[in-house]
């Protein structure tokens, strides 16, 4: 009985030393996963139609929604949309910099 014990001990060990392996191996591996996830949303962003709207078109978008207080107000009940367009990205940044009849 005490070999017994004695073998059965040491394989409680040796799990405990491959479990923990283990629950490292998974640890690094959600981290690779989390990673990796976020890369993909960056990408197929970049595929997002909205991006290969031309900018006149957009600066029209801008306008509209823009023009009168009443129209915005409602919508987005915060800051006038100028400000909020413009900090959507880089693009459209640029586009309502570029319109000043928005401001």
């Amino acid at each position: 009985i005490t070999s017994f014990l004695h073998d059965a001990e040491k394989d409680l060990d040796d799990y405990d030393t491959e479990i923990a392996r283990l629950e490292m191996a998974i640890s690094i591996l959600k981290r690779k996963r989390a990673h990796l996830e976020g890369h993909i949303t960056a990408c197929r962003s970049l595929l997002s139609p909205i991006r290969r709207l031309p900018w006149e078109i957009l600066t029209l978008v801008f306008l509209l929604l823009c023009g009168e207080p009443s129209t915005w107000q409602d919508f987005l009940r915060l800051k006038p949309p100028a400000f909020q367009l413009s900090r959507v990205c880089a693009s459209w940044r640029g586009v309502a910099l570029n319109t000043p009849t928005i401001w």
